[in-house]
């Protein structure tokens, strides 16, 4: 009867303990996981631009025919182009990174009340060089 009542009151004791820890640590542990959470959210991609956003518009019946658009972040329409002859395939970096490029410079145009450049600067981007 001694042996169960000191077994329950060991346990009651090391409950207390292990409350009084979970207390003081919690709040530490809240703010941590926060912190973690705000540090993801921060990081974009290197192909996305802050000026504005690209879109591509294709068919698939016709792979080789797109129209980019370039907008900047109001939502205005900058540049506006189709080419053809040409498939964009939008999964490699190098081609994202080339439309971060051009959607910079149009946007920049745009600002300056300058013409972009004209269709097949833009196409040369994504022609693949023939004598590699």
């Amino acid at each position: 009867m001694a042996t169960q009542n000191l077994f329950s009151h060991l346990k009651n004791y090391t409950m207390k303990k292990l409350a009084f820890l979970l207390l003081l640590i919690a709040p530490y542990a809240k703010g941590y996981s926060q912190d973690s959470k705000i540090e993801k959210a921060d990081w974009t991609p290197a192909w996305v631009s802050k000026l504005g956003y690209w879109v591509i518009e294709s068919n698939a019946q016709i792979p080789d025919q797109s129209t980019i658009r370039f907008y900047n972040n109001s939502q205005l329409l900058v540049y506006q182009e189709t080419i053809t002859g040409v498939v964009i395939n939008i999964r490699k970096r190098k081609v994202k990174m080339q439309l971060k490029k051009s959607l910079e410079q149009a946007i920049s145009a745009h600002n300056e009340k300058q013409d972009f450049a004209s269709n097949t600067i833009l196409k040369n981007c994504f022609v693949r060089a023939k004598n590699k």
